[in-house]
């Protein structure tokens, strides 16, 4: 699917959410010379023999044309940036379908429509670093994704008590995983993102999310983060993640089976 040419904008040292100024602003085509300035700060993050990969694909993010090559673009640069400056990495989106490519104080916008007819076919190591750098509504969806589960359980507690503080939450597995559950069918772009990087094809056994659980620990791990403590829970995130998603997109196909069954029958 073709997109209009993605721009650059240097917008200052901005919060990550996608405020209507930071979104006005990364619309507003940015220079070549912005984009070798960029360049010039952060060519320091990419060691060795990737620094001309990685530098090509700074520019073609800047200016491709379709949202395939955007991604494309952004997934050399996780995997080769050096990974004590992971975080500095990040695409952002909302439920407005606003997309941006975030490298430190500089975004990257796509002006149009950005959900893809074609999700991506990703090494684990790549749709794990993806996955990790996903920030939905402001939230780091993977690292956070228990305590999303957990403050909806907790708000619909408050709901039943009408305002005031439940005197009794349950916190078990089973209402956890169901707010989460409700938290991703009720998200639409999030569910778009999460197709895009492959997110929906767990197998029956469940061995690729297991795979994808190590693999996320393996990411975080090489950051510099050494506690089992903080990395193994945001494995298990990516699993749960994965293995909810793969489930709402087999439902969403089969209700869209039953659909157009339907019509013809009409």
């Amino acid at each position: 699917m073709g997109i209009s040419t993605s721009s650059l904008s240097l917008i200052g040292h901005t919060r990550s959410y996608l405020s209507p100024q930071t979104i006005e602003t990364c619309i507003t085509a940015g220079s070549k010379s912005e984009i070798r300035s960029l360049w010039e700060r952060i060519k320091d993050w990419f060691l060795g023999t990737h620094t001309q990969a990685a530098k090509l694909a700074l520019f073609e993010l800047a200016h491709a044309r379709s949202s395939q090559a955007q991604f494309d673009a952004f997934v050399e640069l996780a995997r080769y940036v050096d990974p004590a400056q992971f975080d500095r990495l990040q695409w952002c989106i909302d439920e407005n379908d606003t997309l941006i490519f975030r490298i430190e104080d500089y975004a990257f916008s796509s002006r149009a429509e950005w959900v893809s007819p074609a999700p991506m076919v990703l090494p684990l190591p790549d749709m794990a670093r993806l996955l990790l750098s996903l920030r939905h509504d402001d939230l780091p969806v993977v690292c956070r994704f228990r305590e999303i589960g957990a403050s909806r359980v907790y708000d619909q507690a408050r709901l039943a008590a009408e305002g005031e503080v439940p005197k009794a939450v349950d916190f078990s597995a089973d209402h956890v995983l169901a707010a989460q559950q409700w938290y991703l069918r009720s998200s639409p772009a999030l569910f778009d993102a999460l197709e895009i990087i492959g997110m929906h094809r767990n197998d029956d056994r469940g061995d690729m999310a297991f795979a994808l659980n190590r693999e996320v620990v393996q990411v975080l791990a090489s950051t510099g983060i050494d506690d089992e403590d903080v990395i193994n829970p945001v494995g298990r995130n990516a699993q749960t993640l994965m293995c909810l998603m793969t489930d709402a997109f087999h439902d969403r196909e089969a209700l869209k089976r039953a659909y157009a069954a339907a019509n013809l029958a009409y």
